[in-house]
């Protein structure tokens, strides 16, 4: 029974706006990456890492980061380990501050949204984490751009 764990990476689309991302991203500039991870620990996986994959990952991209700008990317990685089992499910959105139209309050709200569930071996687990991350920004990265090209060079 424990011989036969095979990988399973599951990529979910989610949105709040219902399916019209691509238009709420742009113009949007991001100020940062936050990521949580818990409660199970992983060998060779931390927040840092997952941090430094995102991070690295949208400069690849060519999508700074923009200090003070109102929108932040959360990536949320909640792990159960067993002795030979890791268990994850990945949550990533841009959060940004938004007004209620009915009483014009500032709240914290999700313009775009990827999650995902990944099911393997303790031995591979940070790698699966680590991919599964860099899907749901590669997701970003293309809606992204869809909505925000580069400035075309002209000659």
């Amino acid at each position: 029974m424990r011989a036969g764990l095979t990988a399973f990476i599951l990529t979910i689309a989610t949105s709040a706006t219902g399916g019209i991302e691509h238009t709420v991203l742009h113009g949007v500039s991001v100020a940062a990456v936050r990521v949580w991870t818990g409660p199970g620990t992983v060998p060779g996986l931390t927040k840092e890492q997952l941090q430094s994959a995102a991070e690295t990952s949208l400069r690849e991209a060519g999508i700074r980061l923009t200090p003070g700008a109102p929108a932040e990317l959360q990536i949320s990685a909640t792990v159960m380990v067993s002795d030979s089992a890791c268990f994850a499910t990945l949550d990533a959105k841009l959060v940004e501050e938004a007004r209620l139209e009915r009483n014009g309050l500032r709240v914290d709200a999700s313009s775009w949204g990827r999650g995902g569930v990944v099911s393997v071996n303790v031995e591979t687990c940070a790698e699966r984490v680590t991919d599964a991350t860099k899907s749901a920004v590669a997701d970003f990265v293309e809606m992204y751009r869809a909505m925000n090209p580069p400035p075309s060079k002209n000659r």
